[in-house]
């Protein structure tokens, strides 16, 4: 995809789409095939000079020495494993790079086929400090309740599952939200692409008792997932794809306006935000919050729109945009490439003027975080939330067809940022996400209740300023 039309999403929850699609079966044996190491030796060379040839972030947190290391290291120690297996080897490099546009998916047939028959774990888990809640249930077992504790699946500690599905999670920079956010919102998705589809799930819990107790339950497919949510449903926090993309509510009575957007992806953005303004123009509201929470990112367009309805002045929203290639003599080079991008933008004829304040946690990604540091920059909005999945300062980008490949024998997909992107931010780059103003961030009561303490933190503000 050019860059003059948008960067495109991260992926790696858009690209859980193509599970849904059918495909034809595959025996247990294809499955679990086991891969000799010149096999995946081939794939992991194609892999590192992937990487190394056009991936732009590949030295912004190591210098080329330890990433060479890594790269030898996991070379010299392949063994023969099956597709799974050589998968959760080599996503250790997420972690180790920390580019949260780079990541690797299992291969395409495989995963259409897991999504339709395996089993998974039938729970929706809530993470909290290295610890994992149940936050809903699917099962109809009562004698495991929503908020209780899982202390170990299937022999294995639940710390120990933490640090291992960690290790293997992407995430910008230093900052772990995003990698935190991807685990709340797809947990048994990934535990079945690190640890496989067990017909049951042996599971020690604690129930808040003070002791723990073991069950065996049977793994559910997707569909009874689905069918189950209907009959055991929980008031929890909703996914972020089962929640509208593109709302606004309007409160005249406490002067507030609120814009929820879920993906700058949503159809007719710009006019549905130029909509919104004229609305709030007629009813004279001047505080506004902008809830970008679990936006992932997408089409800058309509993001730069929105600023330009924000701020009074004339902005950037990015200060340069590069590329990587490596020379003749196999030297990374870096070049600045021409972008819509870097041109100065003008704010609309009668911009807002009112208090702005913008919700953001981990899930606040890619062209979100743009979008925040750019208000940030200008000094125009009160940020209320967690820090934000996305660098504050430097991103990354997937603008073609071209980053992504499949390895050739265990057709692994790989994406890889191929352009890096530098946000107009005041703040020097450590590798961190947006902080917010007021941390403000949910307990596990919250999620089992479906309270929004950032919400009301956020109401309340407004209510003081305006007791001032």
């Amino acid at each position: 995809m050019a860059i003059s039309k948008q960067l495109k999403l991260s992926g790696l929850f858009f690209l859980l789409g193509i599970f849904i699609h059918p495909v034809q079966s595959q025996t247990q044996v294809e499955l679990d095939r086991i891969y000799s190491i010149p096999e995946l030796q081939t794939d992991f060379k194609v892999l590192r000079n992937r990487y190394e040839s056009r991936f732009t972030n590949l030295e912004l947190y190591h210098s080329a020495q330890q990433v060479q290391l890594v790269f030898d290291s996991l070379y010299q120690h392949i063994t023969p494993m099956n597709a799974r297996e050589f998968y959760s080897y080599i996503c250790t490099l997420n972690s180790f790079i920390k580019d949260g546009h780079s990541h690797l998916l299992p291969d395409t047939k495989t995963s259409q086929y897991h999504y339709l028959n395996s089993l998974y774990l039938p729970f929706d888990i809530y993470v909290n400090n290295k610890s994992l809640f149940i936050k809903a249930n699917y099962t109809g077992n009562l004698t495991i309740p929503v908020g209780a504790e899982i202390q170990s699946i299937n022999g294995l500690k639940s710390a120990d599952i933490y640090e291992f599905m960690m290790n293997r999670q992407v995430r910008d920079g230093l900052n772990e939200q995003y990698a935190l956010w991807i685990l709340n919102h797809y947990f048994k998705e990934y535990y079945s692409f690190y640890f496989g589809h067990p017909n049951k799930y042996q599971i020690q819990v604690n129930t808040g008792t003070g002791k723990s107790h073991f069950t065996t339950l049977d793994g559910l497919t997707n569909i009874q997932i689905d069918q189950n949510k209907l009959i055991y449903s929980a008031p929890t926090i909703k996914n972020v794809f089962e929640s509208p993309n593109f709302r606004v509510k309007y409160d005249t009575s406490e002067n507030v306006a609120i814009i929820t957007i879920k993906t700058w992806e949503y159809p007719n953005l710009k006019s549905e935000i130029k909509m919104a303004f004229e609305e709030i123009g007629k009813q004279g509201i001047n505080n506004l919050i902008v809830d970008i929470r679990d936006n992932q990112g997408g089409n800058f367009k309509p993001a730069i729109y929105l600023c330009s309805y924000l701020l009074n002045q004339p902005f950037k929203y990015y200060l340069d945009v590069k590329s990587v290639r490596r020379n003749n003599k196999g030297q990374r080079k870096f070049r600045s490439k021409k972008s819509f991008l870097l041109k100065t933008f003008f704010p609309v004829s009668k911009p807002f003027k009112g208090k702005v304040y913008v919700l953001i946690n981990g899930g606040t990604f890619s062209n979100s975080t743009a979008f925040s540091s750019c208000l940030a920059n200008y000094k125009r909005a009160v940020f209320v939330g967690e820090e934000t999945g996305g660098d504050a300062v430097i991103s990354s980008g997937v603008f073609s067809s071209k980053a992504y490949i499949e390895l050739p024998n265990t057709h692994i997909q790989c994406e890889n940022s191929n352009y890096q992107l530098h946000l107009n931010s005041s703040t020097s780059h450590n590798g961190r996400g947006l902080l917010p103003d007021y941390q403000v961030q949910s307990t596990l009561d919250d999620v089992i209740m479906g309270h929004d303490p950032v919400m009301e933190k956020t109401r309340s503000l407004i209510q003081s300023n305006r007791e001032q």
